[in-house]
């Protein structure tokens, strides 16, 4: 998870400057690396120690040599022979393996990852015997000194696949007899662990030193933000967290001219023995968490906090433009996303071929499968499993407009449920229009008539327009016939292609997308808005078809209740676009309103609520417009009183929202709070959503912002397949899942959510993870190992858009201060 300098990609071939790195030559083994030592207390100390490195994948020219075994890869799929699709992809070269074919060609391979190192002593590291400071200059040293507790903690942060090995961080706390007296210098004898060096130097000098317990927003602050604040909360693995007493005294600091810009006492904010508001009630960060706030440092410039005898946070800045950087690069992770075009300057300088362009000679054939049919669909564990079923129902008849969308990060599909972008995109554009008008970010469509948020919705609109057939219908989108195969990338995928066939609630999906477009767009451009009106509403009248079907049949009363919420969200968005009074009859029939519903209940509904309060005069029933305006408003308080109990201020709706898929991650629960806001003007609102954005952007335990492309230490290993394969950093805003409650019932040994890391070996693996995975506390558990998919994997739709929506309105409403 560190920043720890285990590649070191150099020039590129002159087979193709971009498309095949280099990598340098591989290490030897060798004894792990003290990489760190920092300060935790006056009396504490943590060494960072990297065991083992990792050279990453390098794609390069197949040339076949004499005596070249190509073997079928059986490493993850369920697609064999039964199917006629055979995976022959695993190449030999004098009987070692040699790597995997990449591509329909097979005219490159992907190269093997390789480890290489030796594994930590855990004896002798946990031995305080080990370990002896001395000093010259502190008289409490200088006879030598063994530490009075040792506690350690590790967690992978590199891996060679092919090898099932993984590279590890270990973090040890060394807790002395004696403080360390400030701006002495010691020598730590270390001989009995055998590292890359036998002692080393250290001197305590906290003010200048990053300290793991400081923990900060690294991107920064505007002037006027509502809240600016830092935490200090350490926990040291085996001995559980510390706690700092009473008195913490902390110093904001001027990095240009070295001053003091604000000096404050921090607060005990939340207690490691007190229960959180979460779905278990559990505390999920193990330790004591003081809060160290200073709302009156509003000078631009850059900072860093100084919290007296533990040490010094990341760096960061005060700026008017704080949150449109984060906006920006959030936005920017969506493009990163699309599929159907080339990647590269000068929108991006992450290069990537044309990806799974139908136009371009890429093969997608349609299925008589429905989306809504398989375990992909909203319906989930009652579906048909994805892979054999589409191929199953697969035609010969190609589909030519399947081009374009975004397409997921640790696969390339592009599903029905990737159509709340465009929705929360366009309704996030109708709360700020005028910080969107001036937004741009650097797309192909920069410069155009329509704002940059418009757009990009519209690239993934018209993906599911494309396909729509003259009856109305509307595909699920495309998927391939397996997860990718080892060698292959979105650009020459070898697996077969297929697009969905259309269900209601995929076209419902799409209504009401399309209708929020026309919405959007009537004003100003009646052309573009006719066109989505038109599709909308024939689409709504083939859904509606086939939805009576499905009652007559008694199927609906089967269906999941989120198919039922899909129909009426796309009967009141139809129904505000065209006037029809049948569409308010659609909508009535399954409608929350009016009844005595939970608060979970309404939540479920929330998109058509905010729709129906936002009906203009002369539609809808005024009553109800009341109460969904009072409802949409009732979880924006309940999610601040969510912030207000738990540990980080993390933002949720309710106590029942699963911690999970972006809950630390990003800020995919925001909307509950950028709606009350818009609506009432209330900055406590506001307050909130700040609140809750700091723990992705860094102000967490692992001092790690978890969306690629900005501050000091950031994630290495972040599921993007072409990344991950081609030995290249990620580009720029994508956010995985992040951190998910493994205290939860349903994950335990051998379940899918931790299957991908015992495969490696990893999780009971001390010299690897320790304490094993389920001691960890929850908020410090994210594993940067790309191949742990419930935490690296990212999706545009779950945790990228939703962020991007929430932190698009914090930069709107800072731009207005």
């Amino acid at each position: 998870m560190k920043s720890i300098p285990l590649l070191n990609i150099c020039l590129l071939s002159a087979i193709s400057t971009l498309l095949f790195p280099e990598i340098v030559s591989a290490t030897v083994d060798s004894a792990p690396k003290l990489v760190e030592i920092s300060p935790v207390s006056r009396d504490t100390i943590a060494l960072m120690i990297q065991q083992g490195e990792v050279r990453l994948h390098r794609l390069i020219p197949y040339i076949a040599e004499e005596g070249d075994r190509i073997e079928e890869s059986m490493e993850h799929y369920s697609i064999k022979e039964e199917y006629g699709i055979v995976f022959k992809r695993i190449v030999y070269r004098d009987d070692e393996f040699y790597g995997y074919l990449s591509g329909q060609g097979e005219k490159s391979i992907i190269l093997p990852d390789k480890y290489s190192g030796i594994d930590l002593g855990i004896d002798a590291a946990m031995d305080p015997a080990s370990y002896k400071l001395y000093s010259n200059t502190d008289t409490s040293f200088s006879k030598g000194v063994q530490p009075a507790k040792v506690s350690r903690k590790a967690k992978p942060n590199s891996m060679a696949r092919h090898e099932h090995k993984v590279g590890a961080l270990h973090t040890v706390f060394l807790k002395f007899p004696h403080p360390l007296k400030e701006g002495s210098n010691y020598s730590l004898d270390l001989s009995a662990l055998k590292l890359d060096q036998r002692t080393a130097n250290y001197t305590y000098e906290p003010r200048f030193q990053r300290s793991e317990a400081v923990h900060v927003n690294q991107v920064g602050f505007a002037p006027g933000d509502p809240v600016k604040r830092a935490f200090v909360s350490i926990w040291t693995g085996v001995d559980g967290g510390l706690s700092f007493g009473p008195s913490v005294k902390f110093h904001v600091v001027d990095q240009i001219r070295g001053i003091r810009a604000y000096s404050g006492k921090a607060e005990l904010h939340w207690p490691a023995n007190k229960p959180e508001k979460n779905p278990r009630n559990a505390n999920l960060v193990g330790a004591d968490v003081y809060r160290l706030d200073f709302p009156g440092l509003a000078k631009p410039g850059r900072y860093h906090v100084y919290v007296e005898g533990i040490g010094c946070s990341y760096p960061f800045e005060i700026r008017p433009d704080a949150w449109k950087v984060v906006a920006t690069t959030s936005f920017r992770g969506i493009f990163h996303q699309r599929s159907g075009i080339e990647f590269g300057p000068p929108y991006t300088d992450y290069w990537r071929p044309r990806a799974h362009n139908s136009q371009f000679g890429v093969k997608v054939y349609q299925s008589r499968t429905t989306l809504l049919e398989t375990t992909m669909g909203i319906e989930l564990g009652k579906g048909k499993p994805v892979f054999p079923t589409l191929i199953e129902g697969a035609t010969d008849e190609l589909v030519l407009n399947a081009w374009g969308g975004v397409m997921d990060g640790g696969d390339w599909d592009r599903r029905a449920q990737h159509l709340v972008i465009p929705r929360l995109f366009l309704e996030a554009y109708q709360l700020s229009p005028e910080f969107y008008e001036s937004f741009t970010y650097n797309i192909p469509e920069s410069g155009n008539q329509l704002p940059d948020i418009i757009d990009e919705a519209l690239w993934i609109l018209d993906f599911y327009h494309r396909m729509q057939r003259t009856d109305g219908a509307v595909s699920g989108g495309v998927e391939s016939a397996e997860h990718p195969a080892p060698g292959d990338m979105s650009w020459n995928e070898s697996i077969p292609v297929y697009a969905y066939w259309p269900d209601f609630w995929s076209t419902h999906e799409f209504v009401s997308a399309a209708a929020m477009a026309s919405r959007v767009l009537a004003d100003e451009y009646p052309a573009m808005s006719a066109k989505y009106k038109e599709a909308a509403l024939k689409g709504m009248l083939w859904a509606e078809k086939e939805w009576a079907k499905e009652v007559a049949s008694g199927r609906s009363k089967e269906r999941v209740a989120g198919v039922f919420y899909a129909r009426n969200l796309a009967a009141i968005e139809l129904y505000r676009i065209t006037g029809d009074e049948h569409w308010h009859d659609v909508f009535i029939e399954d409608t929350v309103l009016g009844d005595s519903t939970s608060l979970m209940q309404s939540l479920e509904q929330k998109d058509a609520l905010f729709s129906y309060m936002s009906l203009p005069d002369g539609l809808g029933k005024p009553e109800w417009k009341r109460i969904a305006r009072e409802t949409i408003i009732a979880i924006g308080d309940a999610a601040v009183e969510y912030s207000k109990s738990n540990a980080y201020s993390l933002v949720a709706p309710s106590r029942e929202t699963p911690v999970f898929i972006g809950y630390f991650s990003g800020l995919v629960h925001g909307q509950a709070l950028v709606r009350a806001h818009a609506l009432t003007g209330d900055d406590r609102y506001l307050e909130a959503l700040h609140a809750g954005a700091q723990f992705a952007l860094g102000s967490n335990p692992d001092n790690v912002v978890y969306m690629s492309g900005l501050g000091s230490e950031r994630l290495e290993w972040i599921l993007y397949e072409d990344s991950i394969k081609t030995g290249r950093p990620v580009p720029e805003g994508i956010i995985p899942y992040g951190p998910f409650d493994h205290g939860e019932s349903y994950v335990k040994p051998g379940s899918f959510w931790v299957v991908s890391l015992e495969a490696f070996g990893a999780a009971d693996d001390p010299t690897r993870l320790e304490p094993g995975f389920w001691d960890w506390p929850v908020a410090e558990s994210h594993i940067d190992m790309w191949n742990l998919f419930m935490q690296d994997e990212c999706t545009p739709w779950q945790t990228m858009a939703p962020s991007a929506y929430s932190w698009g309105y914090i930069a709107a409403q800072a731009e207005g201060r």
